[in-house]
């Protein structure tokens, strides 16, 4: 008698079925995934922003001069009060240009709260503007696809700056004005 080899595989059946239970674990993954993706993409363009903020008050302090920060629209000049199209951080006066931020899709910014919100200027000492009280603005970065993935930022007029925080813990971040008000987009 010969020996038949035993022919070791997948059936039909069985193959489908593999497939459909990966099909469903993707389902269920796959919005899970997206929401990293876009908090990942929030906190990146947030710590972008800020760390430009940072490098232009530590340069006004080194050079001893005014340096601003302004919302540009050809990275080349200050234009409005849309932060959307990027920003840039330059000697003020027409000065050298420091650094150049180019927004990022998806991503948006609003100022609020500072007494010219196409401008902010931190003078040779690193303070910010001449605000009347302790907080004079805020930055809200937004994704597009809502405020639950909402960053903030709020500065005071020594130029400091703090991150806005969830304080209530409905998944939203707050102002920081003394009252728990979540961040609209």
């Amino acid at each position: 008698m010969a020996c038949r080899k035993k022919i070791q595989g997948l059936t039909l059946i069985e193959l489908m079925v593999v497939v459909f239970i990966a099909a469903i674990v993707l389902g269920f993954a796959a919005p899970t995934f997206e929401g990293f993706i876009r908090s990942s993409r929030s906190t990146s363009e947030y710590n972008r922003f800020v760390g430009d903020l940072v490098f232009a008050r530590s340069e006004a302090v080194k050079r001893g001069t005014d340096v601003i920060v302004c919302p540009t629209t050809d990275q080349t000049n200050c234009a409005g009060t849309n932060w959307d199209g990027g920003w840039l951080v330059r000697v003020a006066g027409g000065g050298d240009i420091l650094r150049v931020g180019l927004a990022t899709n998806g991503i948006d910014i609003a100022a609020s709260g500072f007494s010219n919100n196409g401008l902010i200027t931190f003078d040779g000492e690193g303070k910010m503007e001449n605000g009347v009280g302790a907080n004079i603005g805020r930055f809200v970065l937004c994704d597009s696809h809502g405020n639950t993935t909402a960053k903030g930022i709020s500065f005071s007029t020594f130029g400091q700056h703090r991150q806005m925080r969830d304080t209530n813990s409905d998944g939203i971040v707050d102002y920081n004005n003394g009252a728990v008000q979540n961040v609209s987009c």
